[in-house]
C-alpha cells in the first residue's frame, strides 16, 4: 500500500511573524489616540503600542512553485521475464491519503499586538500592515499521477483495490495579512481619550492607504498593480485505477480524490478584540470619537490578472476502468471533487468585538458613512472596508484550446455481468471566478453585559471596472454529454446496476 506520501514545492516572496505582548497590572500611555494612514511618502503610525508591516513584490519579479511530472504509482505488471500474467488475488492493494502540491505566495504577514491589564488599560495599539504586488506569482502542478494499477492481462479475484483521498493541487496567493489587536480579559477598565476619530477609506488617488484616528486602530491595505498576474495550474494530472482484465467477487473504489487550483490576489483576516469592565476616560458617558476601528482597503489595478485552471490528463482528472468484465463486483468512482477557484480580494473577517460589562460613549450621537471620493465612517466602533477591481478574474476547466473540459470516467472493455454494481455518485467539477468577498463585523456587548450605550458602524464599499472582467468557465459549447460509464454489454448480460 501507498500512505499519507507527499511531493510538495513551496515559494515564498517574503513571510514576517510580528508580536508585541504587554501584560501588566496599570498599562499607561500619553493619553493620546493612535493615528495610522498615509504621509504621502509611505505608511506612519502613532500610538503607544505599534506594530507596523510594509511588503512588495516589484514588477519582473516572479515567484514560482512547481511540482511537475511526479507519481506516486501501485502497478502490478506483468512478469517481467516472460510476460505471464500476474493475477491479484484474496488482497488489498490501497493507495489512500496521498499529496501532490504546489504553493506560490508573493507577501505573507501575521501581527498580534495584546494588551492586557489587571486594572486600567489606556495605551493606544496601532496595527498597520501595508502589501503590494507587481510582479508575478506562479503555482504549477503538472503532468503528475496518482494511481493503482493492476497491468492488463492480470485479473481481480476476491480483492479490493483503493485509491481514496488523495489530493493533487496548485495554490497561488499574491498578499496574504493575518492582522489582530487584543484587550484582554484581565482587564478591568479600558481608558480612551475623546478624539476626533475617523475611518477614511480612500477610493481616489488623494492617498495610497486609508486612515484610521481611534482608541484601538488597525490598518490593512493590499495592492495589485496592472503588471501584476497570479496563476494556479493543475493541468494534464490524473488519479487512476486500472482493475486489469477481469474484476471477480472485488471491490474498487476511486472516492474521495481532489484535483484543484485556486488563486488569490489579496487575502486578509482583520480583528480587534476588546474585553473589560468598564470603559473610562473621557470618551465615556457624553465624550465622543472612537473608541476602536478597522480599516480594510484591498485593490486590483486595471490589466491585473487571477487565473485559476484545473484540467486532468486529456480532459480525465479521474478515470478507473477494467479491460474486460466485471462478475459480481462492486465498483464506485464517488465523491470526487475537481475544482477551479479565482478570487480576486478576499476578507475573511474585518471585526471589531467588544466584551464588555458597561460599554457608554457619546459617539451615538453622530454615527455616519458618507461614501463620495473616499468612504468615510464615524462611530464608537468602526469596522470598514473597500475592495475595487479591474483585474481580469478567471476559474477554469478547459484546456489552452478552449476544445475539451473535465469528465470523471468510469469504463469497462466489456460486460457489467450479473451481481455487478457500478456507481459513479456524489461527484463535484466546479469553476467559481469572484471580485470581491468581505465578512465585516462589529459585536457590542454579549448576554453578560449590563449597559451598552454606543454604536457600531459596519461600512462596506465594493467596486469593479469595466475594464475587469470576471469569468468562470466549465464545459465545451456544443459536445456531446458522457455517460457515467461506458461498457460493451449485450441485452443478455446487463445485470448489473448503475
Amino acid at each position: 500500500s501507498l500512505r499519507d506520501n507527499a511531493q510538495t514545492a513551496t515559494a515564498t516572496g517574503s513571510v514576517s511573524a510580528q508580536s508585541i505582548a504587554l501584560d501588566a497590572s496599570t498599562i499607561t500611555g500619553e493619553g493620546l489616540a493612535a493615528d495610522t494612514g498615509d504621509n504621502k511618502s509611505g505608511l506612519f503610525a502613532d500610538g503607544d503600542a505599534i506594530i507596523g508591516n510594509v511588503q512588495t513584490i516589484d514588477t519582473e519579479v516572479s515567484v514560482v512553485g512547481g511540482v511537475v511530472g511526479n507519481v506516486i504509482v501501485s502497478d502490478i505488471a506483468l512478469d517481467a521475464n516472460n510476460g505471464d500474467v500476474s493475477d491479484v488475488t484474496t488482497s488489498t492493494i490501497e493507495v489512500t491519503g496521498n499529496t501532490q502540491s504546489a504553493t506560490a505566495t508573493g507577501v505573507s504577514t501575521s501581527n498580534t499586538l495584546s494588551l492586557t491589564s489587571g486594572a486600567t488599560m489606556n495605551a493606544a495599539g496601532a496595527v498597520a500592515s501595508v502589501q503590494s504586488v507587481d510582479g508575478d506569482v506562479f503555482a504549477s502542478a503538472v503532468g503528475n499521477g496518482i494511481g493503482n494499477i493492476n497491468d492488463a492481462g492480470n485479473d481481480l479475484t476476491d480483492s479490493t483495490l483503493l485509491t481514496a483521498d488523495n489530493d493533487v493541487t496548485s495554490t497561488a496567493t499574491g498578499a496574504s495579512a493575518s492582522n489582530s489587536l487584543e484587550s484582554t480579559t484581565a482587564t478591568n477598565n479600558l481608558d480612551v481619550a475623546l478624539n476626533a476619530g475617523v475611518v477614511n477609506n480612500s477610493i481616489s488617488n488623494t492617498f495610497d492607504l486609508p486612515r484610521v484616528t481611534a482608541g484601538q486602530a488597525l490598518l490593512n491595505d493590499q495592492s495589485m498593480g496592472s503588471t501584476a498576474s497570479v496563476l494556479s495550474e493543475t493541468q494534464d494530472n490524473i488519479v487512476a485505477t486500472e482493475m486489469g482484465s477481469d474484476v471477480n467477487s472485488s471491490t474498487v473504489e476511486t472516492d474521495g480524490n481532489n484535483m484543484s487550483s485556486s488563486a488569490t490576489a489579496n487575502e486578509a483576516d482583520n480583528s480587534v478584540s476588546l474585553a473589560f469592565n468598564e470603559l473610562v476616560g473621557t470618551i465615556s458617558g457624553t465624550g465622543t470619537g472612537v473608541v476602536a476601528a478597522t480599516a480594510n482597503e484591498q485593490t486590483l489595478d486595471d490589466g491585473a490578472a487571477v487565473t485559476a485552471q484545473t484540467i486532468g490528463s486529456d480532459g480525465t482528472p479521474i478515470y478507473a476502468a477494467a479491460d474486460s468484465d466485471a462478475v459480481g463486483s462492486s465498483v464506485s468512482t464517488s465523491d470526487n471533487t475537481v475544482s477551479a477557484t479565482a478570487n480576486g480580494n478576499v476578507t475573511f473577517g474585518n471585526d471589531v468585538i467588544v466584551d464588555a460589562t458597561n460599554v457608554t460613549s457619546g459617539s451615538p450621537a453622530a454615527p455616519n458613512i458618507t461614501i463620495g471620493g473616499a468612504m468615510i465612517a464615524r462611530g464608537s466602533f468602526v469596522a470598514a472596508s473597500t475592495q475595487t477591481s479591474g483585474a481580469d478574474i478567471l476559474a477554469t476547466q478547459l484546456d489552452d484550446g478552449g476544445t475539451f473540459s473535465n469528465i470523471i470516467r468510469t469504463e469497462f472493455g466489456d460486460d457489467i455481468e450479473a451481481s455487478s454494481t457500478v456507481v459513479s455518485d456524489d461527484n463535484v467539477l466546479s469553476a467559481v471566478a469572484t471580485a470581491n468577498s468581505a465578512n465585516n463585523a462589529v459585536q457590542l456587548g454579549d448576554d453578560q453585559s449590563a449597559t451598552v450605550a454606543a454604536s457600531g458602524v459596519v461600512a462596506n464599499y465594493q467596486g469593479t471596472s469595466a475594464a475587469g472582467s470576471i469569468t468562470s468557465e466549465i464545459g465545451t459549447h456544443g459536445s456531446d454529454y458522457s455517460a457515467a460509464f461506458t461498457s460493451l454489454n449485450s441485452g443478455s448480460s446487463a445485470n448489473g446496476t448503475l
